[in-house]
């Protein structure tokens, strides 16, 4: 995976005949989750049944999310459960694990509607796991339902949203009981103690104990899954492992917390002592890691109360001290038509570039004009794009991965009657395998150059109302647009060719007026196009369409007359009073149907006066949700995973122009929207998104003033090719690049001590760097299903370690053919890993 890992055992007793869990504390640098063990750490050792999604690779080509329903489907610690007998998530029906198949895995109890209440596994070794409610298995498991995992406000003991593994058993009935702390109205259920040594056949109990301790983790997360709460409030402090209620080791673990919003939860040591009391403890592990600095601004304890929810109370900063870039540069010059400029990678290497219209060079004499390419990471040479379509209509060119290679296109049109043209860079000096077969693998650096395709289906809807999106989930994009009171596709086959219009939804009045495209994408950084707006997290783009719509009826006296189709018919043929209303919304539509006959749902109609609307995940939770402009102040509006939520105004005043100059990005990569908002002093401030005491309410607390002028075109882009985002400013023919750490993993290890002093060095390397990255292809990409991208996602390029007091040994890493599988699979990992031994 290009990760570089670490683990920390957790030494306990053996137990009756050996059997005893097998736990560590596991740090991985590819995770950023900041877990119950901080960021990237996690408990191993333990596991879990959870509800998933329907995906493409295992549904017959169909995507659907979770629902509660019997249309769940169920995976294994994130590998999917493929059906053998039965019906899928009813009881007794029979499973394998996708990629396992000599384990089995039965449903028990419950019902089709409801899912199981527990599940049975086993494996060749004889063992049997149990997960969920084992309250029908044994008497002799302490509290045997807390496994069975309702989700966040659910109803104790009808359905779960997981089971966690409760027990362990060999074929001597020995076994192993994983207690749980579970806290059914937020959702959340962290292990609590692991009990081993006891005999289901002779009733003895168990004499040996590891006890997880926990600390409130106060900025925590709360957000939505399938209509209901998922909250993470608790951090591991403590691990002690115990026999026969005697304290055999303690597990120390210290963090840099910080009370301030922006900075991150980091494990920074692990120390290993005799009990509790630490009467005698090893040295400790330690930890280094790539941060920004830390803020040295003081805090004040503040509390803020709204109707209905409880009074939320937190550490704040006193002082405003945030800066969100540290430098600047000029990134390109001589540029043009920079409110209509794009920032993408077009050419696929892993740098985003800066597209617009603009000169090109001369021919015969003359300077001519098409659409250009400044490409990174140097920005210097003008690179045609080979076409002028679209020079007229500049301001509606939209993105898109018309053939799924993995990098953005450029999709332009001269008119709603002329043909779409796609401006892209192709790959052009590949030939054959790049690996043997069992053998070494070639090294490999793609070269791309510009192509203009027609695509043969016409640009309806070019001027605001067409707009890119998956609507089939099939990982391919597709062209979305209205034309009269319907809304149609022109579906992506895969092969880089559109189908003709495809109905997705009629209007039941007549549509006047339209906004589909409302470039929510340009102020919401990484927001490459409309795929991302995603309100139920089932992977399919939804939309949200400002729609103006025109009905009118014949009235007599209050009464509506039916069958009446015009104001002559009405007031000629039975005096009547020809009414008509105008009224505009915006509206909410849901990806719907299936993968060969895709639509879309109105699931809400989201009111009149709002202007201005933005779509952002600002609580972490994966979910897209709305922010929005009424009456001059920003409001927002969670989705819950099934619909948006009411909206809550979200303490930040604008003007008529300022408005439109707020830009909403996650500042500190915790996977929560911030927000760059502009103020009347001409400077932006920085608003982090915190989660409070209710889920459906946002702080967004001020942290820092960002001077910059108001009157810029800004853009975000990795103009860096490190997989961190960069703004760009524009007042006129060039561009500043506003960067902050440049070519740093953030919040990952780069330096672990261990308990005898030995220090191991880790450094990163992003893939769009050639010299880690040399197989810039995988052989299985030629697969529709597979995608090989270069991109900037850093992984481990060397690992140095001290052999004594002042040397070192060191190993550098080089990596080819990473494939993400785009139905369902995910990362695939890298086709080939090569180590260099440094020292020879």
């Amino acid at each position: 995976s290009g990760s570089a890992t670490y683990s920390i055992p957790i030494v306990s007793p053996a137990g009756r005949a050996g059997v005893a869990p097998s736990v560590s504390l596991t740090y991985s640098s590819s995770n950023l989750v900041e877990g119950p063990v901080g960021v990237g750490w996690s408990i191993t050792g333990l596991s879990s049944i959870s509800r998933c999604p329907q995906t493409p690779i295992h549904d017959n080509g169909n995507i659907k999310q979770v629902t509660y329903t019997s249309e769940d489907r169920l995976c294994i610690d994130g590998q999917r459960l493929i059906l053998r007998s039965g019906t899928y998530g009813a009881p007794n029906s029979v499973y394998r694990i996708d990629n396992a198949p000599f384990t089995e895995v039965t449903a028990r109890l419950g019902s089709s509607g409801n899912g199981p209440k527990y599940f049975e596994v086993k494996n060749k070794a004889g063992e049997t796991h149990y997960y969920g409610d084992v309250s029908a298995v044994s008497n002799m498991f302490n509290n045997p339902s807390d496994a069975f995992v309702e989700p966040g406000g659910g109803v104790a003991g009808a359905i779960a949203k997981s089971w966690a593994i409760k027990a362990i058993k060999d074929v001597k009935n020995n076994y192993i009981e994983f207690n749980y702390a579970k806290d059914i109205a937020s959702g959340n259920a962290y292990v609590s103690s692991i009990k081993y040594s006891g005999n289901l056949t002779t009733g003895e109990q168990p004499f040996a104990e590891i006890k997880f301790n926990y600390e409130a983790y106060q900025k925590g997360f709360k957000g939505y899954a399938a209509g209901k709460h998922t909250y993470h409030n608790k951090l591991v402090s403590r691990i002690d492992t115990k026999i026969d209620g005697q304290e055999y080791r303690s597990f120390f673990l210290d963090y840099e917390g910080s009370d301030f919003i922006e900075e991150r939860v980091m494990l920074t040591s692990v120390q290993e002592c005799s009990d509790s009391a630490k009467s005698s403890c090893l040295p400790a592990t330690s930890f280094e890691w790539n941060r920004p600095p830390l803020s040295s601004s003081g805090k004040s304890w503040v509390c803020d109360s709204e109707i209905g929810a409880p009074t939320f109370c937190r550490w704040q900063a006193t002082q405003s001290d945030y800066e969100p870039f540290d430098g600047y540069r000029t990134l390109v010059s001589g540029t043009s038509n920079r409110d209509y400029t794009h920032v993408f990678d077009i050419n696929g290497d892993g740098y985003s570039d800066v597209i617009y219209y603009g000169p090109a060079g001369y021919a015969n004499g003359y300077p001519y004009s098409t659409w250009v390419a400044r490409l990174g990471p140097d920005y210097d040479a003008v690179e045609s794009l080979l076409s002028t379509k679209g020079a007229n209509k500049k301001q509606y060119a939209l993105n898109i991965d018309y053939n799924g290679d993995g990098h953005r296109d450029l999709l332009v049109a001269d008119s709603s009657t002329s043909n779409w043209t796609v401006l892209s860079f192709e790959e052009d000096n590949r030939y054959g395998d790049l690996c043997d077969n069992n053998g070494p693998c070639s090294d490999y650096i793609k070269v791309t150059s510009p192509k203009a395709t027609d695509l043969g289906v016409i640009a309806t809807g070019l001027e605001g109302n067409a707009q890119v999106m998956d609507i089939d989930g099939d990982g391919y994009e597709d062209i979305v647009f209205r034309t009269g009171s319907q809304i149609k596709a022109h579906i992506n086959t895969g092969s880089g060719s559109f189908t003709p219009n495809v109905l997705l939804y009629s209007f039941l009045k007549t549509v006047t007026a339209s906004t589909m495209n409302g470039h929510y994408e340009s102020q919401t950084a990484n927001m490459q196009s409309s795929s991302v707006i995603d309100v139920n997290g089932d992977g399919r783009s939804d939309l949200i369409m400002k729609v103006t719509e025109s009905d009118a009826a014949c009235y007599d006296g209050s009464r509506i007359v039916p069958m009446i189709r015009s104001k002559w018919e009405c007031e000629r043929d039975i005096g009547g009073v020809w009414v008509e209303a105008t009224n505009t919304y915006h509206k909410l539509f849901i990806a719907s149907g299936t993968s060969s006959s895709p639509s879309l749902t109105l699931i809400q109609s989201l009111g009149l006066g709002m202007d201005t609307l933005r779509v952002a995940d600002i609580n972490g939770d994966g979910l897209s949700d709305l922010l929005y402009v009424q009456s001059n102040k920003w409001y927002y509006r969670l989705s819950d995973g099934v619909t948006l939520l009411d909206p809550v105004y979200a303490g930040m005043a604008t003007s008529d122009t300022l408005k439109y100059l707020d830009q909403f990005v996650d500042l500190n990569g915790d996977g929560r929207t911030d927000v760059l908002h502009a103020t009347v002093s001409g400077n932006y401030y920085s608003y982090f998104s915190r989660a409070t005491s209710n889920g459906e309410w946002i702080d967004f607390e001020p942290r820092g003033e960002f001077e910059f002028p108001l009157n810029a075109t800004v853009r975000f882009g990795d103009t860096r090719g490190d997989g961190n985002l960069n703004l760009l400013a524009s007042w006129g023919d060039s561009w500043r690049e506003y960067y902050r750490r440049p070519g740093t993993k953030e919040y990952s290890i780069n330096k672990i001590v261990n308990g005898f002093g030995v220090e191991t060095k880790i450094s990163y390397k992003p893939l769009s760097d050639n010299s880690v990255y040399v197989v810039q292809g995988s052989d299985d990409s030629v697969n529709k299903d597979g995608i090989s991208p270069v991109f900037g996602m850093q992984v481990v390029s060397e690992v140095a370690s001290q052999s004594n007091t002042n040397q070192w040994v060191s190993v550098s890493y080089q990596y080819g053919g990473m494939l993400i599988h785009r139905k369902g699979r995910g990362s695939l990992g890298f086709e080939m890993l090569r180590t260099i031994d440094n020292q020879s």
